[in-house]
C-alpha cells in the first residue's frame, strides 16, 4: 500500500518466509475469517494497482526483511519507512478487516 504509486503496473516478486502465506497469496483464497479478509485485500490491491506480482518463499536467515523486522537495520542501504506512516497504513488495514467479520 505504501510503494502502490512506484509498482504501479509493474511486475513484483514478493518474497515471504512462510509457505502458508506464499500459498494463501498465490491460491487468492484463505479458510480462515482473518486469512480471507487480509487475502481480500491483496487481490484489491493488486487489481487497483494492476499489479503483476510472483510469490516466492525464501528462508529466515536469507529474508532480507528479516533485520528490520528484529530492528536491526544495519544492512539496509536505503532508508526505511517511516514508522508513523507504517503504523497508519497498518492501522486502515486493520480497521478494514476488522470490518469483515
Amino acid at each position: 500500500m505504501i510503494w502502490k504509486k512506484k509498482l504501479r503496473h509493474k511486475p513484483c516478486v514478493c518474497y515471504v518466509d512462510n509457505n502458508a502465506t506464499r500459498d494463501v497469496s498465490i491460491a487468492g483464497k484463505a479458510r480462515t475469517q482473518p486469512g480471507l479478509a487480509l487475502v481480500t485485500e491483496l487481490l484489491q490491491l493488486e487489481d487497483e494497482v494492476g499489479l503483476n506480482s510472483w510469490y516466492a518463499r525464501v528462508p529466515s536467515a536469507s529474508n532480507i526483511a528479516d533485520g528490520p523486522s528484529r530492528k536491526d537495520t544495519s544492512s539496509l542501504t536505503v532508508k526505511p519507512v517511516p514508522k508513523d506512516l507504517a503504523l497508519l497504513v497498518m492501522k486502515k488495514l486493520l480497521k478494514k478487516i476488522e470490518t469483515c467479520g
